[in-house]
């Protein structure tokens, strides 16, 4: 199964710019995420979508949006390194966002090869990232450690810890 997203650069004021990054920072959102999420609701908004694309649509968003509160839920006492797998776990626990993270893939998680699979838990893991405000667990040399899991949703993920002030860029992104 092939990804169905397209890459599109725009231009747009710098006072436009900023106002859309200061309101994804205000909703924990990267920029990016924050445009495409504002784009696709407005085109559900005008009806121009057909239902399975918007619900399709709506699906990923709203995953997004729990994996957001799940990751700060379960880093709200205390930190937790494995966080990201532990979202994933809750995905596939609970049957309605189980229902939903199925039709946001188009397909059974467990099946090998899905893009659209790949794309949708990547953004998750930048998501469940800055949600907690964490980085990337490194080894002493600098490389970033990778957890490989099995009979999971996903097949690796990058252990957390809390970020550091250096390891945020000028848009408060890691």
């Amino acid at each position: 199964m092939n990804d169905d997203t397209v890459k599109r650069t725009i231009r747009v004021e710098k006072s436009v710019d900023a106002a859309l990054v200061a309101q994804a920072a205000l909703e924990s959102k990267d920029p990016s995420e924050y445009i495409t999420d504002l784009l696709s609701r407005h085109a559900i908004d005008l009806g121009v979508l057909a239902a399975a694309d918007a619900k399709r649509v709506e699906n990923e968003i709203e995953i997004k949006r729990r994996a957001r509160d799940w990751a700060r839920e379960i880093c709200a006492k205390q930190f937790d390194p494995d966080v990201t797998l532990k979202v994933f776990q809750e995905f596939r626990a609970e049957p309605e966002f189980n229902a939903m993270y199925c039709a946001a893939i188009g397909g059974d998680p467990m099946t090998r090869g899905n893009h659209t699979q790949a794309r949708i838990n990547r953004s998750l893991g930048s998501i469940i990232k800055r949600a907690v405000n964490g980085e990337a667990e490194t080894t002493p040399s600098g490389h970033r450690i990778n957890a490989t899991v099995s009979d999971e949703y996903i097949r690796s993920y990058t252990p957390l810890r809390p970020a550091t002030e250096n390891s945020m860029n000028k848009d408060g992104r890691k």
